[in-house]
């Protein structure tokens, strides 16, 4: 488990609501290739335009007396963008849930983590120690965190998105980018078979399925090329497990899994020749950590406790 002393030192900052209704404060400015929610307007801003250390959180967050804890992060250093948007009066949360994470689905390189409600920590945490915006203090059900990678004139990007809607039933949007200095790998499929051998099952790193259910032609694409090392299972059942999450009804989630489940199957099944079953689940199947669209591979004739 990380731990952190989070500290700020900004080099351009700017905090408070907006003098003019509805209207950004100044000096503050949008993160490039990433749209805000329409008619949304910026009430605090910071920019750091010097390179420094950070640490992006990719998990659920804990305190202990005055320590900040959370279960996973990337230590990293580069540029730092924060900006709150507050969100007009008259739209539901899961309008604009469904704005953020279908830019996220459509443009981000990776999911890095997906949380919501309680499975995120306390919303205090994040409010008053991980962003120190008191803005965002809200019930713990009605909190939603993205982090993802994107790639933005040829330069990496860590990106969040905590979204919160307090108990007056005002919503705000709290975005934060990191442009790194040194670009981050991420190599969750290293020794794929050999995963799936030991533990019967294995998450596919870096295929995220979209909030339709549909893989785009390069995630199929990155299927196959994993499938053609799965030749050692020729003859055993392999279960493709879809798993979609979103703010629409489950029932809805459900049958996008399915179309999900079944589009990675096929693939799998010409690359590999091993026999696949398809397998959507919708919603129903959270980690313990988040709620996060993705694909697994399940061989339960090897499944083990660890």
């Amino acid at each position: 488990m990380e731990r952190a002393k989070l500290k700020w030192s900004p080099v351009i900052i700017v905090f408070g609501l907006s003098v003019w209704a509805n209207e950004d404060i100044p000096g503050s400015f949008d993160m490039s290739g990433f749209d805000r929610f329409p008619r949304s307007w910026i009430v605090e801003f910071q920019s750091m335009n010097e390179s420094q250390p950070h640490e992006f959180v990719v998990g659920p967050v804990d305190k202990m007396g005055q320590e900040v804890r959370f279960e996973n992060s990337i230590r990293t250093e580069g540029e730092k963008v924060r900006i709150t948007y507050q969100i007009p009066s008259g739209y539901k949360l899961f309008e604009v849930l469904e704005h953020y994470e279908k830019q996220v689905s459509q443009i981000a390189d990776k999911l890095l983590f997906q949380c919501r409600g309680p499975a995120c920590g306390r919303a205090s945490i994040w409010a008053n120690d991980i962003f120190g915006i008191r803005l965002l203090a809200a019930p713990n059900r009605n909190q939603h965190y993205l982090a993802a990678s994107f790639t933005v004139g040829e330069k990496q990007s860590l990106v969040a998105v905590y979204v919160v809607e307090r108990g007056n039933k005002r919503i705000y949007v709290h975005v934060e980018q990191v442009v790194t200095t040194t670009p981050v790998e991420f190599d969750g499929n290293r020794d794929f078979a050999e995963q799936l051998t030991k533990r019967g099952f294995i998450e596919i790193d870096g295929i995220v399925p979209s909030a339709r259910g549909v893989l785009d032609k390069g995630q199929l694409e990155q299927l196959g090329l994993l499938a053609e090392s799965l030749t050692s299972f020729v003859g055993q059942q392999i279960y493709v497990v879809c798993h979609v999450y979103g703010s629409l009804g489950v029932d809805v989630l459900l049958e996008r899994s399915k179309v999900c489940a079944e589009l990675a199957a096929e693939r799998i099944a010409e690359a590999s020749g091993v026999t696949t079953v398809p397998f959507g689940v919708g919603p129903m199947v959270p980690t313990r950590q988040a709620t996060q669209s993705r694909i697994e591979l399940v061989v339960p004739s090897r499944l083990r406790s660890e």
